[in-house]
């Protein structure tokens, strides 16, 4: 599938300074480290529609490969940073979820082979950033727009969620006869009951960040414009408790126990029932991604 790296490999590898992680010619996503506030930014910078892209997949592995082959023999001290923030310079959307055009294509084309590959490159993805790479960091999901379908699977991988008032939440997957299959079922199953859960990802609605908030999937609503400069805040105020807080962070990861295996089931599950999909689902993806494409404007 031309634009997937199969040469990206996570892990087992040499390490590799800091400076290659922050001038690596990323194209689809930018990189900063605030020393002073020992954090890790990563920016979506999608050139098309703010989703994830084959592109923007194929950078984020490489930035995890950085970041996972960063210290050797997982020696915490040796970080340079404690805090990794993911936000969004695309205006009015986090990220809109997976790329549904290529989908549409895959799926008429009946290639499920390579339908799947784009699937597991998600869930590789979602799953490295939930387990926070393997090292004592915290993840931060800084939402600034509309996060939808596999943005919101991202923004649920991270460990706190600061979002502004006016963004929207949701899975509208169900609308043409899907469902997300790339860490959402895992991720809720560990936080909301059935009745919840069914509600999100059954009714194709919209969620407001105050919502999302008394549902405790959001932990912090901000007015809008104020996403950046609360994560900024966050991390001021829990700095000196950084350690700790990863600690307790990788102690909740441990009870959830999300396994390999699991992901991967559901994953399968979720590219079979892709490619049943009728014209009627698939032209109905198709206005979705019109949709959204007209919604994610400036604010």
């Amino acid at each position: 599938m031309p634009g997937l790296s199969d040469n990206v490999v996570v892990g087992n590898q040499p390490a590799l300074p800091i400076a290659s992680l922050v001038t690596h010619p990323y194209e689809e996503i930018l990189v900063d480290l605030d020393a002073e506030q020992r954090t890790f930014w990563c920016w979506f910078k999608p050139r098309g529609r703010a989703c994830f892209s084959q592109p923007l997949l194929d950078e984020l592995r490489i930035m995890q490969a950085f970041i996972k082959n960063q210290w050797p023999d997982h020696a915490p001290s040796d970080a340079e940073f404690d805090y990794m923030v993911v936000a969004s310079k695309s205006p009015g959307a986090f990220n809109l979820g997976g790329d549904l055009s290529l989908f549409n294509r895959l799926v008429r084309e009946k290639n499920r082979n390579e339908l799947k590959r784009y699937a597991k490159l998600c869930v590789d993805v979602v799953r490295d950033n939930a387990d926070s790479y393997g090292r004592s960091i915290v993840t931060i999901a800084a939402i600034e727009g509309s996060c939808l379908g596999g943005g919101f699977e991202a923004a649920l991988s991270c460990d706190v969620i600061i979002a502004e008032d006016h963004v929207k939440f949701g899975f509208p997957e169900i609308l043409f006869g899907l469902f997300p299959g790339m860490g959402a079922v895992n991720f809720l199953s560990r936080r909301l009951s059935k009745t919840q859960i069914d509600e999100l990802l059954l009714s194709g609605r919209t969620y407001s960040a105050h919502m999302m908030h008394e549902m405790g999937l959001v932990d912090e609503v901000v007015p809008p414009g104020g996403a950046i400069e609360a994560t900024r805040r966050y991390i001021s105020q829990h700095q000196k408790r950084a350690r700790p807080q990863a600690a307790v962070c990788e102690a909740l990861r441990c009870a959830r126990q999300f396994s390999v295996g699991e992901f991967e089931r559901i994953t399968d599950l979720w590219v079979e029932t892709a490619m049943r999909l009728s014209d009627r689902d698939l032209n109905k993806m198709i206005k979705l991604v019109d949709a959204q494409m007209r919604k994610a404007q400036p604010i």
